[in-house]
């Protein structure tokens, strides 16, 4: 057991012992981390907790009932119709479906030659020079908050995504509960995104809005909580669709374009998983494309740095060891994906392996490797982290020629992992990658 100030925490060390924790939702609870997020953003307790509490902590409604009420014949608090209100919107069926399409048209709009932010790239005669992550972060954010909010939020503030990206980049303050006077810059750049999420949702018509957000933010009015305190959970919201995702496809890019081998492997992979006028076909690409799966599952590997964290909520024992209500259980996932259990003996978990998972498919379900979590934090979301990723890579290699611009590829090295800052979820580079783009020769866009 560990102190870390007030708190006690329990560190699972055997992996077999961490479905234990998944299913035992009696003995253990995720809502103290999700309250924790809340009271980080300034949402007043008595604002947020009566989400976790029992329904008649809300006494009656006129009617029209609102709908985790009307229903919700299990009589579940609020918090728990939201996350059901996320899977309907993420897990697959019409609603997933329709938010993909927006994000594939959003990305094939982004990374067009001609509409890409001068902001984004320094121009020469023929080509362009990106810094990878700066550059995949913008357009995946982008894409998918005009999937989800609509372009009627980037009328009120056209400078919103990299707005947002102020914020998300010292999000992580957040969940380490940073004192405010060491926070002062997450504190500001959230107070700029809240404007613009308020006026957002003051206005008359949201038409492109999607579902999930619309109803999130109606139930949370009908519940007492304000407009403003509103836009901050929507926010937190806007963090779990965003955080990994730029995160996943630099390090995907990055290994894909030092290797050149496997460049050429993709590159062949993504051009027969097109139509036949050239255009990206998303279904094929995930159908199709046993490489880049395989790059895209050892990335996760390598560089996920989530854990699954619960409070006991009854004595429990775990490792031989009493566990009292209010400490904290944590299970880092990366430890036992580096593990020599998982990897094999005598192989460096640490080196990447682009086709580990295609020699032993069979690892994807290994006990040790959990890429998204479990249990009821299970990512809803996963399906379609993994469908903007292949469009985007698929999208980028059909257009352009990709080089690095120190060096070539042969001579091209990774960056080290971020280490001058907690992470959420994967880990961030040290340093960004300089690439120089060249439209390819009848590239369809």
């Amino acid at each position: 057991m560990l102190r870390v100030g007030p708190l006690a925490l329990v560190v699972i060390r055997n992996v077999d012992e961490v479905s234990m924790l998944w299913k035992s939702t009696k003995a253990f609870t995720f809502d103290g981390f999700i309250q924790d997020m809340y009271r980080g953003i300034d949402i007043p307790e008595s604002s947020f907790m009566p989400l976790f509490a029992d329904l008649h902590t809300f006494g009656k409604f006129e009617d029209p009932q609102p709908a985790f009420i009307a229903e919700n014949p299990n009589k579940k608090p609020y918090i728990e119709v939201q996350f059901d209100w996320i899977k309907d919107q993420l897990q697959p069926g019409p609603l997933m479906e329709d938010t993909l399409q927006k994000i594939y048209g959003n990305l094939s709009h982004l990374l067009e030659w001609d509409n890409m932010s001068p902001a984004l790239f320094r121009a020469e005669e023929k080509t362009r020079v990106v810094n990878l992550y700066q550059w995949s972060q913008h357009f995946l954010v982008e894409a998918a908050i005009k999937a989800f909010m609509g372009p009627e939020l980037f009328d009120l503030d056209p400078n919103f995504t990299q707005h947002y990206i102020d914020w998300e980049n010292t999000s992580w303050k957040v969940a380490y509960r940073y004192p405010a006077i060491f926070a002062r810059d997450m504190h500001k750049a959230k107070e700029i995104v809240v404007d613009a999420l308020e006026g957002y949702f003051a206005l008359d018509s949201r038409p492109n809005i999607s579902w999930l957000f619309e109803r999130m933010q109606t139930e949370q009015r009908r519940t007492g909580i304000p407009r403003r305190q509103a836009a901050c959970l929507n926010l937190l919201m806007l963090l779990g669709i965003n955080l990994n995702s730029p995160r996943t496809l630099f390090w995907v890019l990055a290994h894909i374009f030092q290797d050149p081998a496997l460049y050429e492997a993709v590159l062949k992979e993504v051009r027969a998983s097109c139509n036949s006028d050239g255009t990206v076909n998303p279904e094929l690409l995930v159908k199709q494309c046993a490489i880049l799966d395989a790059v895209w599952l050892e990335v996760l590997r390598l560089y996920n740095n989530s854990s699954v964290a619960r409070t006991a909520v009854v004595p429990m024992t775990i490792q031989g060891k009493h566990i009292s209500p209010g400490m904290q259980v944590i299970a880092p996932f990366r430890t036992f994906a580096l593990s020599q259990g998982f990897v094999g003996e005598g192989v460096d978990p640490l080196k990447f392996d682009a086709f580990r998972f295609i020699r032993d498919p069979s690892l994807v379900k290994h006990k040790a490797y959990f890429p998204f979590s479990g249990g009821k934090t299970y990512c809803p979301g996963r399906q379609i982290a993994k469908a903007e990723l292949f469009y985007f890579v698929a999208t980028m290699l059909n257009r352009y020629e990709i080089e690095p611009v120190a060096g070539n590829k042969a001579g091209f090295e990774v960056p080290a992992i971020a280490t001058d800052k907690p992470n959420l979820g994967v880990i961030g580079p040290a340093t960004d990658i300089v690439l120089r783009l060249r439209r390819r020769d009848g590239a369809e866009e």
